[in-house]
């Protein structure tokens, strides 16, 4: 009898089957690492947005002569949970106008804009509550700020001096 020599049927279902075996393995790994990569990058933007936005909050709320305004929407645990902070800037001396850090909920954006102005520029985006508490006559203050984008949440909490406060604001 003569063999022949050639793929059979079932030599071919086994490459197959390793083939797509090895492939989902591979698209797997290709797949996790990419979700990976995003929420390293989504983290690293969240604590750079926060970065920033407090470096802008803290200049502007410790440049100012105190806190002339607050709209909050509720208390949580010894703070306010804010969508605008006046700060007083204006006096008989000066044009300076009063600033205020606007927070629109709706589109988790922060804004700084002039009291008496409809608009203002933008300071930071993927924010979902801002967090204030008055303490030690109000000179100094303790901010949380809550940002989150995708599946990454990012908390910080950090403490505004008032530099230049004059009497009683609120």
């Amino acid at each position: 009898m003569k063999y022949k020599k050639g793929y059979i049927l079932i030599e071919s279902v086994i490459t197959l089957t390793v083939i797509m075996i090895l492939s989902s393995i591979i698209y797997s790994i290709f797949n996790l690492t990419i979700n990976i990569k995003t929420n390293i990058e989504d983290k690293i933007e969240l604590q750079q947005q926060a970065m920033e936005i407090t470096d802008y909050i803290d200049e502007l709320i410790s440049n100012s002569k105190g806190i002339i305004g607050i709209t909050s929407k509720e208390g949580v645990d010894g703070f306010l949970s804010v969508t605008s902070i006046k700060c007083k800037y204006k006096n008989d001396t000066n044009k300076l106008k009063d600033k205020e850090i606007k927070f629109i909920p709706s589109s988790n954006k922060l804004f700084i804009k002039d009291v008496t102005a409809y608009s203002g520029y933008e300071i930071g985006d993927y924010v979902d509550k801002i967090l204030i508490s008055n303490d030690y006559n109000d000179k100094i203050i303790d901010i949380i700020l809550e940002l989150s984008k995708n599946k990454q949440v990012y908390k910080t909490k950090f403490t505004v001096d008032i530099l230049n406060f004059e009497g009683e604001n609120l």
